[in-house]
């Protein structure tokens, strides 16, 4: 494995890996260490930047894999806060990839907290599928987010599974557009 690592390089081993799982994922496989109440699920984002450790920010390859186990284990917003502060004391100021990576894991705490399975990025649109729950039942799903939904130009989508849309101007800057998904995450709770 080491000599496969450095032919590739640690950042594309790493992307490698998660690749593979997420197809394990796909295939019904999901990691089911998080449950809320709303069933076992690890949610899945499509997210539009490169989110990772560079190489010339935390140059060892032990310390990069040590922050990514405890990265991905953070469940709470305020543990991933505390961690991200914790990496800049220690390395400086993060890279835009470090952010991304950063911002990716808070949506992912927000969307398994808010029950939402799926979240995708797109330039025009934010789009999250719901999560059944535990018992499986959408009507009553879907009546607690529309109770919860309040100033956000929200629309429902039709199908299996439920999802909610919400529509955003070109023009409209990624850092806003991040805090606008993780807002509607947090109303969703």
């Amino acid at each position: 494995q080491s000599g496969f690592i450095h032919a590739v390089g640690f950042d594309m081993y790493q992307r490698m890996l998660e690749d593979a799982v997420q197809e394990l994922s796909s295939d019904g496989v999901t990691p089911a260490h998080k449950n809320n109440g709303n069933g076992e699920f690890e949610p899945r984002i499509d997210f539009p930047f490169d989110a990772y450790l560079p190489n010339d920010y935390v140059e060892e390859p032990e310390h990069r894999v040590e922050l990514y186990r405890r990265l991905s284990g953070a469940q709470e917003v305020e543990d991933l806060r505390r961690l991200t502060e914790e990496i800049g004391d220690r390395y400086g100021s993060p890279p835009e990839a470090a952010r991304h990576l950063f911002d990716l894991i808070e949506l992912k705490i927000g969307c398994w907290r808010a029950g939402v399975a799926r979240l995708e990025l797109k330039d025009q649109y934010l789009l999250a599928e719901l999560h059944p729950g535990s018992d499986g039942q959408w009507g009553q799903r879907l009546q607690q987010v529309v109770g919860r939904v309040q100033g956000f130009p929200v629309e429902f989508t039709g199908g299996d599974p439920p999802a909610l849309r919400l529509r955003w101007n070109g023009s409209t800057p990624w850092p806003l557009k991040i805090d606008q998904t993780n807002a509607l995450l947090r109303q969703l709770q």
